[in-house]
């Protein structure tokens, strides 16, 4: 990194992947919500039958993705 700080092109490659990550997060944790079975079972994870806690955990990522 020079001393002049970061170029434009470099500032807005970072702008476009932190975007790509939060709406990915924001999509993921909003499938968790709806249907955390469905969701952690894509990932090879039984949730049983009460899955509340995955379902929480899934908003907190989808939170992590609107913010």
């Amino acid at each position: 990194m020079s001393a002049q700080g970061l170029s434009d092109r470099r500032i807005q490659l970072i702008r476009l992947v932190c975007f790509f990550f939060a709406a990915t997060s924001f999509v993921i944790g909003s499938w968790m919500m709806i249907d955390p079975a469905a969701a952690w079972g894509s990932m090879g994870l039984n949730v049983g039958d009460g899955p509340f806690v995955q379902a929480l955990y899934g908003g907190a990522i989808m939170g992590e993705g609107a913010m």
